[in-house]
């Protein structure tokens, strides 16, 4: 009996679609770490940095679901080529402003998070769309892996470029990035034959009446991401937080390298399950780490490096598995001609939820440390785990009730 990744390893180009996905996805995790540099070079305030990281994320947020639509509609080849031109234009616009002139960057910040490329929505609707129903949890959990590298390798390498030689060199790499990800990665999806929709599903696309919002179990997945994308920003900053109260900012990267690598092996062995995965098992998983965390993190107590990497390796070992799960279901939940638009309100929600996260970190760490802000990430895992829960039934309803549609149209 062969073991689902076997299988996908011989669906054509789909290596080379979630290989090419991981390098158009590193720049999107850096950027703001190469804004932040460069904003506090010109006017020393991390305010005013916050300000332009808000417009472009707010411009990304904005634009998920209209990039969503024109890649349901058109072809995604061509609408990578655009976006990708123009998100690279404006990057090089921020790197190459005067200091003096730094007003004009939130608007060019908006800009270019408008046309941020959208490689993760449209591989994720090409992964549903060239792989069968029953490899969908296999081929999602390397999606999610996937995801996890570019974010862990991007924001590094960003890191690196803009400590050494400053934000212009970040943001310049950043740059370099999107020109050689996205357009390597549309060539391969135009390579693929999945880079324009058939005609059909365009006729979907063109002639829904309502928003994809509509379509039962959508909005209590998309509760669901934003709930636990959430948790997982909360934590992330609290753990810096904690690194650098004790005077170990070197183990900034060990904690979230330690977190990633728990994830990439929750991925790996979830993926190899044949059998249905229960998003509310994985993010009660989820849920239970976090509160484990929050009972060692000071004021509490103050744990060794050792036990803290344990904690996130156990937790972090959900990680993925619970995005696989999510963009699983979502995918079963749309029509095949929405699929992209569907995965574009999922980045709006996630990316409204980290935008939202960030301050909340930042003042339950000043109120009270990183036990209450990590206590509050396994609040909102809760909340997810609950949402999970009550996803899970309306999923099992509407598939239901796709079959007997299905089933009465052929008796018909």
């Amino acid at each position: 009996m062969s073991s689902p990744y076997k299988d996908l390893a011989g669906i054509p180009h789909l290596r080379a679609l979630l290989g090419w996905s991981i390098v158009g996805r590193l720049h999107m995790a850096g950027i703001s770490i190469a804004i932040t540099f460069l904003m506090v070079e010109w006017t020393d305030s991390y305010l005013l940095a916050g300000l332009v990281v808000g417009a472009v994320t707010l411009g990304q947020g904005i634009s998920g679901p209209l990039r969503g639509k024109a890649a349901d509609r058109g072809s995604a080849p061509r609408l990578l080529a655009v976006s990708g031109t123009l998100h690279t234009t404006g990057l090089l616009a921020l790197a190459a402003l005067p200091g003096a002139w730094w007003p004009l960057a939130p608007v060019i910040g908006l800009a270019t998070g408008l046309f941020m490329p959208p490689v993760g929505q449209i591989v994720r609707a090409v992964c549903t769309r060239a792989v069968d129903r029953d490899k969908h949890n296999a081929v999602f959990s390397i999606e999610a892996i996937v995801q996890e590298l570019a974010f862990l390798v991007g924001p590094t390498l960003i890191a690196v470029a803009a400590g050494i030689s400053g934000g212009r060199a970040g943001l310049v790499l950043s740059a370099a990035m999107v020109a050689v990800g996205v357009f390597g990665f549309a060539l391969t999806v135009h390579r693929s034959g999945y880079g324009t929709p058939d005609r059909d599903s365009i006729q979907v696309s063109q002639s829904a009446k309502t928003s994809i919002l509509r379509n039962r179990g959508v909005v209590p997945l998309l509760a669901v991401a934003t709930v636990m994308l959430g948790a997982f920003t909360v934590t992330d900053i609290a753990i810096i937080n904690w690194a650098n109260e004790r005077g170990t900012p070197a183990l900034i990267a060990v904690m979230v390298t330690v977190w990633g690598i728990g994830s990439l092996i929750g991925g790996l062995v979830a993926g190899a399950f044949k059998g249905e995965p229960s998003l509310a098992r994985r993010a009660g998983l989820f849920s239970a780490g976090m509160i484990a965390i929050a009972l060692v993190l000071p004021p509490l107590l103050d744990p060794s490096p050792w036990l803290l990497g344990v904690l996130l390796v156990i937790t972090g070992l959900a990680i993925a598995p619970a995005i696989a799960t999510a963009n699983t279901w979502l995918g079963d939940l749309v029509p095949e001609g929405r699929l992209a638009e569907a995965f574009g309100w999922q980045a709006t929600a996630t990316t409204a939820a980290g935008a939202l996260a960030s301050p909340l970190a930042g003042f339950l760490l000043d109120l009270s440390g990183p036990a209450a802000a990590v206590g509050v990430s396994g609040l909102l895992a809760v909340v997810g785990t609950l949402l999970a829960i009550r996803a899970g039934r309306v999923r099992n309803v509407a598939l239901s009730e796709q079959h007997r549609r299905v089933v009465v149209g052929n008796d018909a």
